[in-house]
């Protein structure tokens, strides 16, 4: 059976926050959105997290500001007698509205745009108020979002050790079963989140090991190339660097090859690094 994970427990931290804001407002709004937002908000990890909500804040921006707007077109300018028409602008008010979160560059946004927009035009158009409900509306899931933020960035007392380093060898550390690999990932991500001393070292390329974190970027270099060279992920680039110019490189590689199978090539644009090695260099884990 699968542990119950500290996803789990802070999601159903956020809904019971939730409902109590809910009772500190005076029972103003519904605390349903409030809960749903603040679940779909929880994420693994912090930064993950504060990115869907930053998402989906901007989503419930554009959606319920387009929501009290089509409202507003509804109640005074649509004839009554076509009870139809008010669906038909609600449909035709989607383009638009995905349109806008791609103007603002949050495509991910569309989906909660879409949601806050129709649960304001399409339930609520005949309420009596129907403009203070858009209001609620939004606030409930924006509260939800930023509880969900709130828990999800709480530290929970553990002891910090920063003054040792961590050494992880990624050959090993991803050696394991294709389900637990984003479990790594994610506590790996923790790890450094929390400001941990963690160095990576690998006998491959930076390449391989760009696709091996998938998205972990470590601030600390990383051992490359069995130790061949320094790498930073954060920043692109090697640690040290030296170039040989292009005349010579021909030169060069036809005084490896008189020498025997000697020189190993790591192709890894913009660069191609050559590492050279004891005895003969067969393929394997030390190339791409």
């Amino acid at each position: 059976m699968p542990k119950i994970g500290l996803r789990i427990i802070k999601s159903s931290v956020a809904v019971a926050l939730c409902f109590l804001v809910y009772f500190l407002r005076g029972q103003q709004g519904t605390p349903f959105y409030s809960a749903i937002a603040a679940v779909l908000c929880m994420q693994p990890d912090t930064s993950n997290s504060l990115k869907v909500g930053w998402n989906r804040t901007v989503g419930t921006l554009i959606g319920g500001f387009c929501g009290m707007l089509v409202l507003l077109v509804e109640r005074y300018w649509l004839p009554p007698q076509y009870p139809a028409l008010p669906y038909l602008v609600t449909a035709a008010a989607i383009i638009p509205l995905i349109y806008a979160t791609l103007l603002v560059k949050k495509p991910t946004a569309s989906y909660i745009t879409c949601v806050v927009f129709m649960s304001i035009t399409v339930s609520h158009g005949a309420d009596i108020n129907p403009y203070l409900f858009a209001f609620n509306r939004t606030l409930d899931t924006l509260i939800g979002i930023f509880v969900s933020l709130a828990v999800n960035n709480i530290r929970l007392f553990w002891r910090e050790d920063r003054e040792n380093l961590l050494a992880l060898d990624l050959g090993r550390l991803f050696q394991v079963e294709a389900g637990k690999q984003p479990y790594v990932r994610v506590h790996l991500k923790r790890l450094l989140e929390r400001g941990a001393r963690v160095a990576f070292f690998t006998q491959r390329s930076p390449a391989y090991l760009m696709r091996a974190l998938g998205g972990v970027k470590p601030e600390m270099p990383v051992v490359v190339l069995g130790g061949s060279a320094l790498y930073r992920v954060a920043e692109n680039r090697y640690e040290v660097l030296e170039t040989l110019p292009r005349d010579e490189v021909p030169r060069l590689l036809a005084l490896f090859a008189r020498q025997g199978p000697l020189l190993c090539l790591y192709g890894d644009k913009p660069h191609a690094a050559c590492v050279l090695r004891r005895g003969a260099c067969a393929r394997g884990p030390g190339l791409l």
